[in-house]
């Protein structure tokens, strides 16, 4: 048996259909007014988001953890991401019970960033994005390839894409299809204020979720 941790994920699956000049998005829009993001720091805020379900999604208290509470009082960047993320999906009605959650089915294996439920109890999966990429819906660099031609290539709508891929995953492997929502973070440049970040959550839409599942099931073949 293969082990999950060789199989490709769902970023990957989503390179497969991009084309070659994807990666330089980000340098399309150098008047984009969020800042951009490192694969570090998003590993730090998957840190922090870690912990926090590890202790208690809804216990917000910092007393605890003196530490975290520095990186806070010092505006730690990172930190204060992941602060802020809880406190957006909180006031969302979501509650994360596990995270890094991989979900191996079809041949890849995705991780999910946070696994929960929300106000009314269903289960619920977030893709966490940080950075001015994913916040990008109208930059394109080319055409996706079949069958995901109509898929916008963008960070928003490439982002969108891996929550698709995850959440298909998510419902072979635990029998169940998940409400699945984006969350982007980022920071607006040239704002050193409290207010100098923006947090979205958006739901999966309903097409692009059903494309990604039918396209994963016929392969399954």
């Amino acid at each position: 048996m293969q082990s999950t941790h060789a199989l490709p994920g769902a970023h990957a699956f989503v390179q497969r259909y991009a084309p070659a000049n994807s990666k330089s998005t980000q340098k399309i829009n150098p008047k984009s007014k969020y800042l951009p993001s490192s694969v570090s720091f998003g590993a730090r805020v998957d840190a922090y988001l870690e912990e926090f379900v590890d202790q208690g999604w809804l216990d917000l208290g910092y007393a605890c953890d003196p530490q975290f509470e520095h990186l806070l009082r010092q505006g730690d960047k990172a930190a204060t991401a992941a602060h802020s993320i809880r406190d957006a999906l909180i006031k969302h009605g979501f509650v994360a019970t596990e995270s890094q959650l991989p979900a191996p089915a079809f041949g890849l294996c995705p991780v999910l960033d946070l696994v929960g439920y929300n106000i009314v109890g269903d289960r619920v999966i977030v893709e966490i994005k940080c950075g001015r990429s994913s916040m990008d819906s109208s930059t394109s660099t080319g055409q996706m390839a079949a069958p995901f031609a109509s898929v916008a290539n963008n960070g928003h709508a490439r982002a969108m894409m891996q929550l698709a891929v995850q959440r298909t995953c998510f419902a072979h492997a635990q029998g169940t299809h998940p409400h699945a929502w984006l969350l982007t973070h980022a920071y607006i440049a040239q704002d050193q204020g409290p207010h100098n970040r923006r947090v979205c959550i958006k739901p999966l839409p309903a097409g692009l979720a059903e494309l990604v599942e039918t396209h994963l099931l016929l392969s399954d073949r």
